[in-house]
């Protein structure tokens, strides 16, 4: 049996926030680790979900950004089914354990690291000055290490969004043995469709945590991905009262991740 590892990536580029640490040039890249018994079942449901939006509407993907902006294919769907969309989506994942790892790079992480570029060793297939490409990098790192540790390496297919590299690329590593990395685009990879999901939650759920005056919606919001079946393993969780939750919070959390993280 298989395990798939789908990566997407995510950021905020240009949005201002009163975080510290949310950059505005960051790229976050999200590996969602689908394990063999779920993805059957998993990946009818969501085939199901496409071939019923595709009659109705035309419309052939998942893409988050667009089903809670309306745009793209979304924007012939009303605000309330959209959003009535993003909730059942939200159900339909919230019934499996979805493992995810993230890594977050901008060009200012290097400095915050200690960390000269030059002084590192060279990436295979790609460009350690290239902050981009080091969030991919070290996801696809974190993602091999929970494999390995669960013995499912060898039986893993990696994919990856179309972005750093064009549809139709494998990129082979060294520690991947026989496997390689395949770029696609999304609309034709299911997996790839979760892992826009979850980036979005995952991008989504820090700007709301940051934002000042959060509406109803907003609430709603960080409800459905609380609940959504996404499992974070190298972020903290916490639970706080409404009025606590706010970019000082935000900081102070990422900040005491962070120092723990070295000092271990």
């Amino acid at each position: 049996m298989r395990t798939i590892v789908a990566f997407d990536d995510t950021g905020s580029p240009g949005v201002d926030t009163s975080s510290n640490w949310l950059k505005t040039n960051r790229k976050t890249y999200v590996a969602v680790i689908l394990l063999s018994e779920q993805i059957e079942q998993l990946t009818n449901s969501i085939n199901a979900g496409l071939k019923l939006i595709k009659a109705q509407y035309g419309i052939d993907e998942f893409h988050l950004t667009d089903i809670m902006n309306g745009k793209g294919q979304w924007s012939v769907m009303e605000q309330t089914d959209r959003f009535g969309t993003f909730k059942v989506l939200c159900e339909v994942f919230s019934e499996y354990y979805i493992p995810c790892v993230a890594q977050t790079w901008s060009k200012e992480s290097y400095d915050f690291n200690n960390i000269n570029a030059s002084a590192l060793p060279d990436f295979e297939n790609l460009d350690k000055y290239n902050y981009e490409h080091v969030a991919f990098y070290l996801a696809l790192i974190k993602s091999v290490k929970y494999l390995y540790k669960k013995n499912l390496l060898d039986t893993a297919y990696f994919y990856c969004d179309e972005g750093i590299r064009k549809p139709g690329v494998n990129l082979s590593f060294s520690f991947l043995k026989n496997n390689s990395v395949s770029f696609e685009e999304s609309k034709n990879n299911i997996y790839l469709q979760i892992a826009d999901f979850a980036a979005y939650c995952f991008n989504k759920s820090q700007m709301l945590a940051v934002k000042e005056n959060k509406t109803e919606s907003d609430w709603e919001i960080l409800k459905c991905f609380q609940n959504s079946g996404f499992y974070f393993l190298d972020s903290v969780e916490i639970n706080v009262p409404k009025e606590q939750l706010n970019s000082e919070l935000y900081d102070y959390v990422q900040w005491h991740n962070h120092v723990y993280v070295h000092r271990n």
